[in-house]
């Protein structure tokens, strides 16, 4: 990146999709952080497959502009932004996935654990879910845990 790495962009934007593995309903579930241009924030949450029609939980937050200073620096010092990421031969099977979309000085980058050199970028994405208020988080694992219990009851 030639700009000038030190001052967040106006267009500094992020969304973070994160899946659990393959397991059966109703273990798996799903959340997307999105981020930005400005210091607003949303955490969609799907508490199942998608394709189940679960509901779907929507919070949003105002993000700390210190933080979201913090994790652009970051993004720039491992390197998310100017490199041609490369899928690997052979990504990884099973597990949860990532994939990360930033934005920042008119540039777009994905980035996803099915790429070569992902294993570096652990730092920013803890970044990237710290973004999300600790009682969101506790709502969201509380209302989740709620849904499982539901969903055996109903099975009963």
């Amino acid at each position: 990146m030639t700009k000038e790495a030190s001052a967040t962009p106006q267009d500094f934007a992020i969304r973070y999709e994160w899946q659990e593995g393959s397991l059966p309903p109703p273990g798996h579930y799903e959340y997307t952080i999105r981020v930005g241009p400005v210091s607003e924030g949303e955490i969609v949450f799907y508490p199942d497959y998608p394709q189940h029609d679960p509901p779907v939980w929507t919070e949003r937050f105002v993000v700390d502009g210190a933080a979201w200073d913090r994790l652009y620096r970051l993004m720039v010092d491992k390197g998310v932004f100017g490199k041609a990421w490369k899928e690997m031969d052979r990504p990884p099977v099973g597990g949860s996935l990532y994939w990360l979309y930033a934005t920042a000085h008119g540039e777009r980058v994905t980035v996803s654990q099915t790429m070569v050199g992902t294993e570096t970028l652990e730092e920013v994405v803890d970044a990237v879910r710290a973004l999300v208020p600790q009682e969101i988080w506790t709502k969201l694992r509380s209302q989740h845990d709620q849904y499982e219990q539901e969903y055996f009851e109903r099975r009963r």
